[in-house]
């Protein structure tokens, strides 16, 4: 009898301002992960200008089994 490796959540570190590039990687291997960001709306030059930042930049949310995350 086989037994099923669980799926669960696992939190990645990044290297510094690599969370996004992570998170793009794991979704391109079909994996279920999260990069939690928000909006920021900023003044540059007197022009409003919004941009995407993380939460949390440097940690990445991923849901797998623990032998699919080694192989990463």
């Amino acid at each position: 009898m086989d037994t099923v490796e669980p799926t669960r959540w696992y939190v990645l570190r990044a290297l510094y301002g690599k969370g996004a590039d992570v998170y793009e990687d794991l979704k391109k291997l079909s994996l279920d992960a999260f990069f939690p960001t928000h909006r920021v709306v900023q003044r540059k030059n007197s022009v409003m200008v919004m941009n995407i930042e993380p939460y949390i930049p440097s940690l990445v949310f991923v849901r797998s089994q623990k032998s699919r995350l080694e192989e990463y």
